[in-house]
């Protein structure tokens, strides 16, 4: 019974739910993270959908756009898989964002070029391309939005990001199920077109966040802070510094004197 006394309730927790939704359109760095996110998740989720549609007027079967979605899933595993390592061991948020934003960009228009009959190898090529720097702009964001937002909870700033991009993917979908009827013009069709134009704007939007490193510098901070009190106590008393050296007297070896044996 404490325990859900203790528990805030419905409204409240809507209510709190609401406050951090308020903070979080307020701040400028995530907002550079959620307009360029919602557009991308949107466009992603949008040309898996219409895939067979997109391909068909190049002269692609059902079974090889398939195939081509696998190639772009699989790659993007692999890339997410490497800019975790590489997140984890520099911690260069920012550059990893960005550097995926461009490169997916570049996969894009790459794979658009491609697109025209009896062509299907360097498809692929463009497909896996694509997935290997576009899904580990998820992990990315993810990242960049906990430490500009911090110490907001991560379930408020990652919902947001999926519940706006998810929101406009469904308006993506469905202007993108009538772009890909036609492939006149190709490579420059009407939906190869829109689909670098966004990605272009997305880049364009997330090339100026500078967001701070807020959690990465609570964390150092607080570490520099525990060394530092450590240090302090041992100064307020000596008997700290004297228990240490006891406890490494003890770990020493014991060393005898061959002569004295």
């Amino acid at each position: 019974e404490e325990e859900l006394a203790e528990r805030p309730s419905a409204r409240q927790a809507v209510r709190n739910l609401g406050t951090h939704f308020h903070e979080l359109f307020r701040n400028r760095d995530f907002m550079f993270l959620l307009v360029s996110f919602s557009i991308g998740l949107a466009v992603f989720n949008g040309m898996l959908t219409v895939i067979d549609q997109w391909l068909e007027p190049f002269g692609y079967s059902n079974n090889q756009a398939g195939i081509a979605g696998g190639t772009l899933i699989v790659a993007g595993l692999a890339g997410a898989a490497v800019a975790g390592i590489l997140m984890d061991t520099y911690h260069n948020y920012r550059a990893i964002l960005k550097g995926c934003f461009i490169c997916a960009l570049a996969a894009l228009t790459f794979l658009c070029l491609m697109l025209f009959r009896h062509n299907y190898p360097l498809v692929l090529v463009g497909f896996g391309f694509m997935g290997f720097f576009t899904l580990p702009i998820l992990p990315g964001i993810i990242e960049n939005a906990v430490e500009c937002t911090y110490p907001m909870p991560e379930e408020s700033s990652s919902g947001l990001l999926f519940c706006c991009g998810n929101v406009l993917g469904i308006g993506v979908t469905l202007l993108m199920a009538k772009l890909v009827k036609s492939a006149d013009n190709r490579p420059f069709t009407a939906a190869n077109l829109f689909l670098v134009a966004s990605i272009a704007l997305c880049v364009l939007i997330v090339l100026p966040y500078k967001g701070q490193y807020r959690r990465l510098e609570a964390e150092r901070g607080h570490t520099r802070v525990s060394s530092s009190e450590k240090a302090l106590g041992e100064e307020r008393d000596p008997r700290i510094a004297g228990h240490h050296q006891e406890d490494n007297s003890m770990e020493r070896p014991l060393l005898v004197d061959p002569s004295a044996v």
